[in-house]
């Protein structure tokens, strides 16, 4: 009797424990690296817990470049949305956020849009990317 509620309790903690460790493992990756036409971008962000990280560039081709760290981003089906405060090659700072899609590939980038906003930007599939690629990993 004894041994075979120790064994349930035993398979109770094992599956309990299984299913804990799949529910945190909630972590989404957006990463790209490559080029729109002239310009070039690269970034590895992760979501998860509610929190948001990785670096992010993205140089126009024009003479103007942007770094940062995002802090902000969501991801639903193969669209993702993520940026934070970025500095250009001048030394400014600005809020800069992309829009990028996984398969296909697709990207638009802003600056000057606080908290991830954007309102106007369209669909980044209809801007697929020349080179590189972009995926989106643990899709929610």
């Amino acid at each position: 009797m004894y041994r075979r509620l120790a064994m349930l309790a035993f398979t109770l903690v094992v599956a309990l424990g299984v299913v804990a460790g799949s529910s945190a493992a909630g972590r989404v990756g957006v990463n790209g690296d490559g080029t729109r036409g002239t310009a070039t971008f690269s970034f590895s962000v992760v979501l998860k817990a509610g929190a948001v990280s990785g670096p992010f560039s993205f140089d126009n081709g024009l003479g103007t470049s942007y770094s940062g760290n995002a802090t902000c981003g969501s991801v639903s089906g193969n669209i993702a949305i993520f940026g934070g405060t970025a500095t250009d090659n001048s030394g400014r700072t600005t809020d800069a956020v992309f829009e990028v899609s996984d398969n296909p590939d697709g990207l638009i980038f802003g600056t000057g849009r606080p908290a991830c906003d954007t309102t106007g930007f369209g669909d980044p599939t209809s801007l697929p990317i020349t080179s590189g690629s972009i995926r989106i990993t643990g899709r929610r």
